[in-house]
């Protein structure tokens, strides 16, 4: 369960029998990752712009992150799906929509030519997501 500390220890069995506990490991905590700070947004052209975001360690470790972004001043965030390649609403997220773990940029093609754009970054293990920045511009 997520807060709770676990310690653990260890012992070994032969045909003879069991061997003597190990000491005690230092205590874990689980906790849902961290709030992702805030991203880079690089325009590569009218209609395409690079975001990167770095990485905190997490324990579990972080098993993939979701990239949002909004045209400036609008209300409805959109998800970047890492296998098309832009941006989908997120009543049509699936998992394609998620960036590995291993991924620290991706590059969102198909914007609105001109358009001013925020990004926030939420990382997410296996016992759940963490919370979002408000955006980067």
């Amino acid at each position: 369960s997520k807060g709770l500390r676990y310690t653990m220890t260890i012992a070994f069995q032969n045909s003879v029998g069991w061997g003597s506990q190990s000491a005690c490991s230092p205590p874990l905590v689980i906790r849902d990752p961290a709030t992702a700070e805030e991203p880079t947004i690089q325009p590569l052209g009218d209609d395409c712009a690079r975001i990167s975001w770095v990485i905190p360690a997490s324990t579990p470790s972080i098993t993939h992150c979701e990239v949002f972004m909004r045209l400036a001043g609008t209300p409805v965030w959109q998800m970047f799906d890492s296998r098309l390649g832009h941006l989908v609403d997120t009543t049509q997220a699936v998992d394609s929509v998620l960036c590995p773990s291993s991924r620290h940029v991706c590059v969102v093609n198909d914007l609105q030519k001109g358009g001013a754009y925020e990004a926030r970054i939420r990382f997410c293990s296996i016992v759940g997501c963490g919370g979002v920045l408000p955006g980067a511009k």
